[in-house]
């Protein structure tokens, strides 16, 4: 927890975050995760929102079950020491994609080399300049 009292800690936001990307990506419910991991559906809504802490055994069972790398859920995180803690709170919160075709695209992404990522995103960038 932050400093203020019962305020989600942004980490744990974010890892929230990526945890609901896995999932929905998997085309899978909470309740499904929440069954093989031994924990309510209301338990995972509590991981993905932050407001619960999801312990390090529990992450990599969701990683294994998800099939995602552990550190997927902390890929992309922005670095608390370069930014105010405003101004990380702030990037970490705008993480909300809904569309399942789009979490799919970003998974599959995520899982290239650092160089074909950097060429797709310039091919992406170039692309919205012709439209």
């Amino acid at each position: 927890m932050t400093a203020e009292k019962n305020t989600p800690n942004p980490i744990d936001i974010y890892v929230g975050s990526r945890l609901r990307l896995a999932r929905t990506s998997a085309s899978m419910s909470q309740e499904k995760l929440g069954n093989f991991l031994g924990v309510s559906f209301q338990q995972i809504q509590k991981y993905e929102r932050g407001t619960n802490r999801i312990g390090p055994s529990r992450l990599y069972e969701a990683s294994q079950f998800l099939d995602v790398p552990i550190s997927f859920f902390f890929e992309g995180i922005p670095d608390p020491n370069q930014n105010t803690h405003h101004e990380f709170e702030k990037n970490i919160n705008t993480i909300d994609i809904k569309d399942t075709k789009t979490l799919r695209i970003l998974r599959d992404l995520s899982t290239l080399p650092q160089g074909q990522q950097k060429a797709i995103h310039s091919l992406i960038k170039s692309l919205m300049k012709t439209t």
